[in-house]
Order: structure tokens, then sequence, then C-alpha cells
């Protein structure tokens, strides 16, 4: 029990710095960039996956490395170690994608407008409720995007992007900036012939074809702006596609849960992850030796 408390005198303050030191950074690094000095223009997959799956490992390597030197083993002494920076890395993972993504919806405000016309003389906003507002279904723009993924590639994604832009129920006048965008995914193996792989895709597509036939466009509590990303890239591509004007367009996606909801627990995740991989640190640590640091 000695050891026990020793390893844990010697370690875990590391670990809790790391853990709080590196979540709270960069959440206070994009209030700066983004929120702060308006100047960031890094895509949100970078916020969401990018930066939480690869920046955790260097705290990890640097200090919580060393300290990891005072744990013995009876057998696979790397292995077991490496345990340990996994499952501290992990936590960190968790925690920072938890909450960079509780970050992107809890600052998203909710902004009345009348008429579509009205967002662009407005200050930027992620979250619309619009009061009156059309969709000309007759000028449709799609682009399609497919991506292997998984350890092995085993996994096909699949996805669909449609666009229409959106008008005035009164004026019946197209504002050409402004887009309503309906996203589809898909997922296959990747193991499948080229022959079964295209009728997967072209099933997939047909019935997203279809769906949008009878979509319900205005149905729906808010819209939500899609910002710098993947995403707003494959739109914009869409948009192309009609042969519309090259320009800085708006594009907005349907919400039907209510704006409120719009955080789910991610809050909960975000905090909740790391005692839950404290715990599980600390309870290996059981069935490691200790040795006095030189």
């Amino acid at each position: 029990m000695d050891d026990y408390s020793k390893k844990l005198r010697y370690i875990l303050p590391t670990l809790l710095a790391i853990t709080f030191g590196t979540v709270i950074f960069f959440v206070l690094l994009r209030l700066l960039l983004e929120f702060g000095l308006h100047v960031s223009t890094i895509k949100e997959e970078v916020w969401h996956k990018g930066i939480p799956f690869f920046m955790p490992w260097i705290p990890v390597m640097i200090w919580l490395r060393p300290r990891l030197r005072v744990l013995t083993f009876d057998s696979f002494e790397d292995r077991r170690r490496s345990a340990f920076l996994l499952t501290a890395a992990l936590t960190i993972m968790m925690a920072t994608v938890m909450s960079q993504e509780y970050l992107t919806t809890a600052t998203g405000e909710l902004t009345e407008v009348k008429r579509v016309g009205d967002i662009e003389s407005m200050p930027p906003a992620r979250y619309y409720h619009i009061e009156q507002f059309a969709v000309n279904t007759e000028l449709q723009g799609f682009a399609s995007q497919l991506r292997e993924y998984g350890k092995r590639n085993e996994k096909l994604m699949m996805d669909l992007y449609f666009v229409c832009p959106m008008v005035d129920e009164s004026a019946k006048e197209q504002i050409p900036t402004i887009w309503y965008g309906v996203h589809f995914h898909n997922e296959i193996s990747n193991r499948l012939s080229a022959a079964q792989t295209e009728r997967e895709y072209q099933s997939f597509r047909n019935r997203c074809e279809y769906e949008m036939l009878g979509y319900q466009y205005t149905t729906v509590d808010h819209l939500e702006r899609v910002t710098a990303s993947e995403k707003q890239d494959r739109y914009q591509e869409a948009i192309k596609s009609t042969r519309a004007a090259a320009g800085d367009y708006i594009i907005l996606e349907p919400v039907r849960e209510k704006y409120e909801a719009r955080s789910g627990n991610k809050l909960v995740w975000a905090v909740g992850s790391i005692p839950i991989g404290l715990a599980v640190f600390m309870l290996m640590l059981v069935g490691a030796d200790y040795k006095q640091p030189g």
C-alpha cells in the first residue's frame, strides 16, 4: 500500500496537470482566435479531430513518459508501460474532443430573422430561425465524396450533398448567396468489388434523390450555418454544379431538434471522461511495481 501511495504521488500530479492543462489550453486558444480576435480560419475538423487526436501525445511523451520510469513489471515491460501512455493520451483525447464540440455548439447564438434576405445585412451567426422562406427546388446542385477509413481502410464512407437556393416567400425573389444544404451519409465495406461498390453507391444515391423529391424543407426548428469545414467545401462544389457565379455563399442546414438541445451530453462527456480515464489509469497502477527514482 505504501508503494502504491508513492506511485500516485510521483505520477498523478503530472497526469492531472497535462490533462487539464491540454484541455483548457485549446479551449482558451480557440476562444481567443475565433471569438476574441476573429482571425482563425482553421476548419472545424481540425478543432474536433486533428488537434484532439495528435496534440495530446506531445505532453504525454514529454512530461508523463519520464515519470513512468519508476514502474517496473515482471514481463513485457515496454508494452505495459506503453499502455499507461495510451490510457493517458486517450483520456486527454476524449476530453478535448468533447470540450471542442461543446464549445462549437454552446457558443452559437440563435438569431431571429423575418426574411431570408435579412441574413446578409446581419453579423454572421451560427443558428437562425427564419419566419418566412421557401426553397427553389428547380435549381438543385449535387456533390459527392467517397473516403476510405479504418485501421486497414476496411470501410468506405459515402457522403452526398444537395443544395437549393433559398427564396423569400413574399417576394419570390431568389437570393443567390444563400443556399439550403442537405447532407446524407452511408458506410459500406471497402472489401467489395468495384462493380458491387458502384451498385451500392447508385442504390444509395437513388434513395437520397427520391427522398429529396418530397423533402420537407420548412419543417424545421431552426437552421445552422455551415462554417469553414470539409462539409462547406463539398457544398461549394454542389453550388458550382448549378453553374452559379462564383461568390461567398451562405449555406444553411436544417435542424429539427430544439435549439436548447443543441449541445446534447457533450459537456457531461467532456467533464466525465477525465475521472473515468484517471480511474482506469489508477487501477492499472496496482499491477506495477515501484522503484525509487534515481
